[in-house]
């Protein structure tokens, strides 16, 4: 009966319902919730990268899978489409088909092995080069996806970190560094660069629109032009737009508040990087911001929607929890009860 009740405590429970009319499903869940919490409170900097390893490394090794036959039908394209940016800006023809696949399966293998932490200092830049070609080849031929930089900014950041310390095979074949109280400045700062990164990425786009449009862009209708703009671009093109904005948009008072929820989270994201509470209010914040993009404009960003984007912001309230002191010290417990 004792650790029933303390189960309940711990799992937040205040339904007020006995033990005997819960059923086994929600069992599991409290007890999966108390683990879970238990976990997020126990885990360590070097722990938090490697989640960052993982979780990044699987969804872009995925992702260039997936997206292989939709860039080989970009390379072969008429050549007067070519636009070559970034690091193909120095070409001044497209390369063959094949160089694209070669990129496409590089990035991919290279990428289940940066995801396992398999000769992690080797493979980790192979990965992180191999996604910066492959992507940007990509924009040459069209579009230049913007959702896709903060992706390659963040694997460029975790391929010079020591995201393999932890859960990996090379820590598991000893390749990687034991365990020491170095381990809090060690992966401290990757976390924290990670989550700088995000931070910049919106407050520049933050600032951009202050510098085209002033206070206008809250009290104008520059938003609610650039929704309706691109639904009617999407409608006019048969291409899926949103079922929401034709409601919406006649309705011109609603979309000032918009904008300017829109400004502060993206202008006030260098916050989140002092103040935890800051972090958790602008994490929910900018994953609101996409969904509304989503529902008013049908754009997808898979990488922000799917929380990945946000995760170093997650694992940095970790560490934001406590005094660098406090995790060392537990860091350091740990060490003498796993020896």
């Amino acid at each position: 009966m004792t650790s029933t009740a303390t189960l309940d405590a711990a799992s937040g429970d205040s339904s007020g319902g006995s033990s005997a009319d819960r059923t086994p499903a929600d069992s599991r869940w409290a007890r999966f919730r108390v683990w879970l919490n238990r976990w997020w409170r126990a885990i360590d900097p070097a722990q938090a990268l490697a989640v960052l390893r993982i979780a990044l490394g699987a969804y872009s090794a995925g992702f260039a899978l997936v997206r292989l036959p939709y860039h080989l039908d970009l390379a072969r394209l008429e050549e007067r489409r070519f636009e070559p940016v970034g690091v193909w800006a120095w070409l001044d023809q497209p390369l063959p088909v094949w160089v694209t696949l070669v990129l496409g399966l590089v990035a991919a293998v290279s990428g289940i092995a940066f995801t396992l932490g398999w000769r992690y200092q080797v493979t980790a830049p192979v990965f992180a080069a191999a996604m910066l070609g492959y992507l940007t080849y990509g924009h040459a031929w069209g579009q230049i996806l913007h959702t896709e930089h903060l992706l390659i900014l963040h694997l460029g950041v975790l391929a010079l970190a020591p995201a393999a310390d932890r859960w990996s095979l090379d820590r598991r074949w000893g390749s990687a560094r034991s365990r020491d109280t170095r381990g809090f400045d060690r992966h401290r700062w990757a976390i924290w660069l990670m989550a700088a990164v995000t931070a910049g990425t919106y407050f520049v786009a933050g600032w951009a629109k202050v510098r085209n449009g002033g206070v206008e862009w809250i009290t104008g209708d520059v938003l609610r032009s650039q929704i309706a703009h691109d639904n009617l671009r999407k409608e006019l093109l048969g291409d899926i737009s949103s079922p929401f904005a034709a409601t919406l948009l006649p309705h011109a008072w609603l979309f000032p508040p918009m904008a300017a929820f829109t400004l502060v989270a993206e202008l006030g994201a260098p916050l989140a990087l002092v103040w935890r509470r800051v972090n958790q209010a602008w994490t929910a914040a900018a994953l609101g911001f996409h969904w509304g993009i989503l529902a008013l404009m049908a754009v997808l960003f898979p990488y922000q929607l799917a929380v990945l984007a946000f995760l170093p912001n997650l694992m940095l309230m970790t560490i934001q929890r406590g005094h660098p002191s406090n995790l060392m010290s537990h860091q350091t417990k740990h060490s003498v009860s796993t020896e």
